[in-house]
């Protein structure tokens, strides 16, 4: 049995050194460097881009929530005397229209906004 062990464990060193030579002649391909940062226009060829201010004209935070399109949006703000949370559509040339105002004093929230068409939820 000593033989056979011997033959078993020099089978094993040679398959070991065979494998061990492989590696070495065949290293593992390296993976590819990620790619870099990729400019606004190639990730969204379409995009626009605007400023808006961050107050409203009558002096509240704006919190945009959905933007309608590049300078038109649905947002909460304050009012302006810091006793209700209003939910607005700024436009685009600034107007604003007040669609919801909830008493801060109930602790208000506006869930999440959507826009399909000419539906706003």
């Amino acid at each position: 049995m000593s033989t056979r062990r011997r033959l078993l464990g020099g089978a094993g060193l040679a398959v070991s050194l065979v494998a061990g030579a492989v590696l070495i002649a065949y290293p593992s391909r390296q993976k590819p460097e990620p790619p870099g940062r990729v400019s606004l226009a190639t990730a969204w060829p379409g995009a626009q881009r605007a400023d808006i201010p961050g107050n409203l004209p009558d002096g509240p935070v704006y919190h945009p929530e959905l933007f309608l399109d590049a300078r038109t949006s649905v947002g909460t703000a304050p009012s302006p005397d810091a006793t209700a949370m209003r939910l607005v559509v700024r436009g685009a040339d600034g107007s604003l229209r007040e669609l919801r105002r909830r008493p801060l004093d109930r602790d208000p929230e506006f869930g999440a906004t959507a826009a399909s068409g000419g539906d706003l939820v």
